[in-house]
């Protein structure tokens, strides 16, 4: 398992993190893009993509604009290696969250879930939707994120269907359930506010949980 977890986490690495095995130089370097990043996804949940700035960034980070401004210079650069980096912590949390419940046959398809629930309720996520979200518009960033996504999609495809013999068997099956919690969660996610707090948001997601059960059972039909 570990070593299809690094072959994945490889493939989806962004040039901007050192490798393990790098020289001391580029693990400082690293270790600096890194503060940012992090200081980035702060500002990016806080303000949102328009609100992201290099002073913010810089004042969250620590980091002097001249040093920052030596990995990164324009905010362009920067957005575009925060991107790979929220799309290589997605696949780290996807790969983590999928070997946690992989060995549970019985009651992976409700873990498996409950997991991505999760995951859709971090920082990271909430960055990651910000510039999804900021994509729509931005052609620049489009430009930037529509290949980083469609390259994730095939790598944890392909990837899936190599090494598990049950996304070989049921790949259809699996892929429409993986879509609709996509799409389930991040609906519910978007109006969990405007839900309130009377039990609305547990019974959607209740909902959301017995539908993918169903749907993989082969008690509802697939379309």
């Amino acid at each position: 398992m570990q070593e299809i977890r690094q072959k994945l986490l490889k493939k989806m690495r962004p040039g901007s993190l050192a490798a393990d095995d790098a020289k001391w130089q580029q693990q400082k370097s690293g270790q600096t893009r890194l503060r940012i990043f992090e200081a980035a996804i702060d500002s990016l949940v806080e303000n949102g993509y328009a609100g992201m700035s290099i002073p913010d960034v810089c004042m969250r980070s620590g980091v002097s604009r001249g040093a920052l401004h030596h990995h990164f210079s324009e905010r362009a650069q920067l957005v575009e290696a925060l991107t790979e980096y929220l799309f290589y912590k997605r696949m780290d949390r996807f790969i983590t969250d999928y070997f946690e419940v992989l060995s549970d046959e019985v009651d992976f398809v409700r873990k498996a879930t409950e997991l991505h629930w999760e995951s859709v309720q971090t920082r990271e996520y909430a960055a990651y939707f910000e510039i999804a979200i900021a994509a729509r518009t931005d052609d620049q960033l489009r430009n930037i994120f529509m290949p980083l996504s469609e390259r994730f999609d095939r790598i944890w495809h392909d990837e899936m269907v190599r090494n598990f013999p049950q996304w070989r068997e049921r790949l259809e099956k699996l892929q429409l359930v993986s879509d609709f919690v996509m799409s389930a969660h991040l609906g519910l996610l978007l109006n969990r506010d405007a839900f309130g707090s009377g039990g609305r948001v547990q019974a959607v997601y209740d909902l959301i949980t017995e539908t993918v059960c169903q749907v993989h059972r082969g008690d509802l039909p697939q379309g």
